[in-house]
């Protein structure tokens, strides 16, 4: 049990971490780079536990990272007049968490039910977010609770979607082929690019994303890069 308390520890510092970047960055640029986690599960197996990597997979590795370099990218003094921020590598501790999260719970699972690893990677998240609690985050709690969409889009996802996303991954991981179940999950940033894309249309407008043909370009390169490289990794 304590590698899934570990597991959920370290998967709540991830999320702590990328709720901090979504606060300024766009969710389609940040939730790629974030979902590199699973080059860190190969990094952590090479050189932890021993693991061999094909030439194939290092060059997967290799792939996903320059996705997420493409689409972290910004005009600034540095190579070709491209430079990466302080976000970018805050999003890559946030991917190196949760990638050993993924290897803990990995462990864990070998060993209990996957209801019972939700549960107890649940408490390990909630004692981390317990020793991070401020005063502030009472008072933006509060402040928020007077706005009705906020409260329904956040009480929709954090006690909705999101742990019926976590059940359902984890009982797909029980049940069916690894490698096929690590593939799906790893196109999670098209489906935020998608989303997101929608989302910032004129029509909606309920997100503020650039929707000019270069910035889209990129994404979706970018994140085919980024998908492709952790289904290689996967499938492999």
């Amino acid at each position: 049990m304590a590698a899934i308390f570990g597991g959920g520890a370290s998967f709540g510092i991830a999320l702590s971490i990328l709720y901090r970047v979504l606060r300024k960055a766009e969710a389609s640029r940040a939730i790629p780079v974030f979902n590199t986690a699973p080059v860190f599960v190969a990094l952590i197996a090479v050189f932890v536990l021993g693991d061999h990597r094909s030439a194939w997979e290092w060059l997967a590795i290799l792939a996903a990272v320059l996705g997420a370099v493409v689409i972290s990218a910004e005009r600034g003094p540095g190579v070709l007049g491209f430079s990466l921020g302080v976000t970018f590598f805050a999003l890559l501790v946030a991917a190196g968490f949760a990638g050993l999260a993924h290897v803990l719970t990995g462990y864990a699972l070998e060993r209990v039910e996957p209801m019972t690893g939700f549960w107890a990677m649940r408490m390990g998240y909630l004692v981390f977010v317990a020793l991070n609690w401020r005063k502030e985050t009472t008072r933006q709690m509060l402040a928020s609770a007077r706005k009705p969409v906020v409260v329904a889009l956040a009480l929709g996802a954090e006690a909705g979607i999101l742990p019926l996303g976590h059940i359902l991954m984890l009982r797909a991981f029980d049940t069916g082929p690894a490698a096929l179940v690590a593939t799906l999950v790893s196109t999670v940033p098209a489906w935020v690019f998608l989303v997101s894309t929608l989302l910032s249309t004129p029509k909606l407008k309920l997100m503020n994303e650039p929707l000019q043909t270069r910035a889209l370009a990129v994404k979706l390169v970018a994140i085919g890069m980024v998908v492709g490289g952790i289904a290689v990794i996967a499938l492999l």
